[in-house]
């Protein structure tokens, strides 16, 4: 019997069109836009790429993360509306 957890996992993975790793990346931008911090590993992806830089006692997503966040985004079938400045 398959947990409940899995069954939902299995669901998501069926309707996300996005590998693991994108999945991740895509969660760790909006766990640093939430204030939370994402999982080690995580992060150091996210700061290696340039997608977030350290803040005191938290991270800050730059621009390059925010562009990251909405091609993810746009991949996984979640609109991003556009600012008036963009």
């Amino acid at each position: 019997m398959i947990s409940k957890e899995k069954q939902i996992r299995n669901r998501l993975d069926e309707k996300i069109p996005l590998s693991r790793v994108q999945k991740r990346r895509l969660g760790g931008i909006i766990a640093v836009l939430s204030g939370r911090e994402p999982v080690e590993e995580v992060s150091a992806d996210l700061l290696s790429r340039g997608f977030i830089k350290p803040a005191p006692q938290s991270y800050i997503v730059t621009n390059d993360g925010l562009r990251e966040k909405d091609r993810l985004s746009t991949l996984a079938g979640i609109y991003v509306q556009k600012s008036e400045s963009d």
